[in-house]
């Protein structure tokens, strides 16, 4: 019999819409929420996904039309349901129950009782499942709820009744995309920000590749604990996918104009460099105009046959025309990206500059990650050599050699806002085989040779990281080996 009941209660009922199968009371000023699984949204009898029905930052002026939400709801309790739904449930519970008997014997039973099957004992009995229908009346929440900071939040009309999304149907989800990855993005920065509230960090406006850095950060954190947690006693040793700047950088660039319009829009603090973030917008629009060198064809897209806007990355209007696909118009736009920049620059520096003052204004320009490139066999090191190092535009404190404070172990960059450091006694997973040799190494000092070299080798590579995002010097051996000769002076 329990089988025969466990079958018969195996597929959901419905739909319903949830202003007639459900008690008006059903979680009203509850502490939890009602649970959904398997969502799917619906618009003019189609299909959609959370990326068409959260298009908009602001309501657009003309009225969309109606979307329904639907999902998957485990009645824990005949209480949840109305007078209406209870009557509705039991009419479909037989109708279900008789269609399987007269397939089986032909013969009529019982008409089944909603008390009976649930039982009256709680957690004994058995639990329908019902499809509910809800008429979407707000903007869908993904982790920016802090009583549910991972969860993807859904209200319906009826009731203001707020339901906690489980699963997503696998074809709304491949249509939901570009709203998750955005969300993610916001939480993201959200937690750096809170992390970095008291140091340098969180005094600065916040640019991309701060963003970028961050993240990297903590994936790499996230997943070298839960391999520790997780592991064998002993644990072996880690193995971490690595994230390249290229790698982040393309997910940032996918979204940057929406992020940038999200922290623009009314009653919301502007926690991001706006200058940096055009800039960064602008440079994405260039390598996607240009096809830059070893871009892959759908770097900075969401979904691989993704056709994006064209705008002029040189028209001072662009950004705000490529604003207004978010709502409002151009004009609105305009006015609190000006808003904002007066903001800024009145306690900030009025550009994002990856060196400090020294470094001239030069054309920004996207370039092949050097974390994708193996570095280049390095020629003999000549006045012709050189001499391309003087004509690039370096602030004279790159030409200093890196020094150590006394009793320290760690070089941090003295590059205006970049947050960079080395440290000599815990390299952690940004070691090489080159670095464990010499790490290994019972030097006696910090002065021994190797030491130094090693030192010298990991400065240069940072600073170049910083000169390829402006210059058109891109061979990281050429450059290691000419700054070393010029360090050791």
């Amino acid at each position: 019999m329990s089988n025969s009941i466990k079958d018969l209660l195996d597929k959901p009922f419905g739909p319903y819409p949830d202003w007639l199968i459900l008690n008006p009371a059903f979680v009203k000023g509850g502490t939890s929420l009602p649970r959904l699984r398997n969502l799917r949204l619906v618009q003019n009898n189609k299909f959609i996904g959370l990326d068409t029905s959260e298009q908009y930052l602001t309501a657009p002026t003309k009225p969309s039309e109606p979307v329904h939400f639907l999902g998957v709801l485990l009645i824990e309790k005949l209480e949840w349901l109305s007078e209406a739904g209870l009557e509705f449930l039991t009419k479909d519970l037989n109708d279900r129950d008789g269609a399987r008997q007269s397939r089986k014997s032909g013969s009529k039973q019982a008409p089944l009782k909603l008390t009976g099957i649930y039982g009256q004992i709680p957690a004994r009995g058995f639990r329908i499942k019902v499809w509910v229908q809800c008429l979407k009346e707000v903007p869908a929440m993904f982790m920016t709820d802090d009583r549910y900071p991972k969860s993807l939040l859904l209200g319906s009309r009826d009731k203001r009744r707020t339901y906690e999304i489980l699963s997503i149907d696998r074809h709304i989800h491949d249509r939901s995309r570009k709203f998750l990855q955005r969300y993610q993005l916001i939480a993201l920065i959200k937690e750096i920000l809170h992390k970095h509230r008291d140091d340098e960090t969180g005094r600065h406006p916040l640019g991309v590749e701060t963003l970028v850095a961050a993240y990297r950060i903590k994936h790499q954190d996230e997943n070298l604990s839960h391999s520790v947690l997780f592991a064998k006693d002993p644990p072996p040793a880690p193995h971490v996918r690595h994230v390249s700047r290229a790698e982040v950088r393309a997910a940032i660039a996918a979204h940057a104009e929406w992020i940038l319009a999200f922290y623009l829009c009314p009653h919301k603090s502007c926690p991001l460099d706006v200058i940096d973030w055009c800039t960064f917008i602008r440079g994405v629009w260039r390598a996607r105009a240009s096809g830059a060198q070893g871009m892959p064809r759908n770097w900075g897209r969401t979904y691989s046959r993704e056709t994006t806007p064209k705008f002029d990355p040189d028209d001072p209007t662009a950004i705000s025309e490529a604003l207004a696909a978010f709502g409002e118009t151009p004009d609105v736009w305009q006015k609190r990206l000006d808003h904002a920049l007066t903001r800024k620059t009145s306690s900030t520096s009025t550009a994002f500059h990856l060196f400090d003052d020294e470094m001239h204004s030069v054309p920004q320009r996207l370039v092949y990650d050097p974390d994708f490139s193996e570095p280049s066999t390095p020629g003999e090191t000549s006045s012709e050599s050189e001499s391309d190092l003087e004509t690039l535009p370096l602030p004279r404190i790159i030409y200093k050699p890196p020094t150590l404070l006394p009793g320290r172990f760690i070089w941090d960059c003295p590059v205006a806002r970049c947050n960079h450091s080395v440290d000599l006694l815990h390299w952690g997973l940004q070691e090489t085989l080159e670095d464990i040799v010499v790490h290994k190494h019972q030097y006696s000092n910090l002065s021994d040779e190797q030491v130094q070299n090693l030192l010298f080798r990991l400065v240069a590579d940072h600073y170049f990281e910083h000169l390829v995002r402006t210059t058109k010097y891109e061979s990281k051996a050429q450059f290691r080996a000419e700054m070393a000769k010029r360090w050791k002076r």
